[in-house]
């Protein structure tokens, strides 16, 4: 019986291997934004004023404290990604439910840009291709017998 879990938890389903090299990528591109953030906050806070129809004289105060929150909260997201993907390929049932909120929160935020905002971060197709992987996710995750049943089982 313990070898049988141990075994499971060697052997993800293929799909969850991918979901968690996802979140791994997703770590990365925080990781580097946040480190830009860092390196270049000016330019950080001309992009906030800019994004919001703003007056250029808030970009020196912008830059002082909305930059250093938005770095943390960054870093504190890049974090939290890390984990999920570790756990993810362990097996933890807590980084599937992260992973199912983080997909949906995704959705609705491509939602926005695609038909809300006037200001475009990547184009309609890539807004529609990012809707789309994280529809399959959710899909995956929830539907999959195999996947319910390698996070059902308690892991050793």
């Amino acid at each position: 019986m313990k070898m049988e879990n141990k075994d499971k938890i060697k052997n993800p389903p293929l799909g969850v291997k991918i979901i968690s090299v996802l979140h791994y990528l997703v770590t990365l591109v925080y990781f580097l934004f946040g480190l830009s953030s860092i390196i270049f906050p000016r330019r950080i806070a001309t992009g906030i004023v800019v994004a919001n129809k703003l007056d250029y004289s808030l970009v020196g105060t912008i830059s002082t404290w909305i930059v250093i929150l938005s770095i943390i909260l960054i870093e504190g997201i890049a974090v939290l990604e890390f984990f999920i993907a570790r756990g993810l390929w362990r097996g933890k049932r807590w980084t599937r439910v992260m992973s199912l909120i983080f997909s949906g929160i995704n959705i609705i935020f491509f939602l926005f840009l695609l038909f809300y905002s006037e200001q475009k971060i990547s184009g309609m197709g890539v807004d529609v291709i990012f809707i789309g992987v994280n529809m399959i996710i959710i899909a995956y995750l929830i539907f999959n017998k195999k996947v319910r049943e390698f996070f059902r089982k308690e892991k050793v």
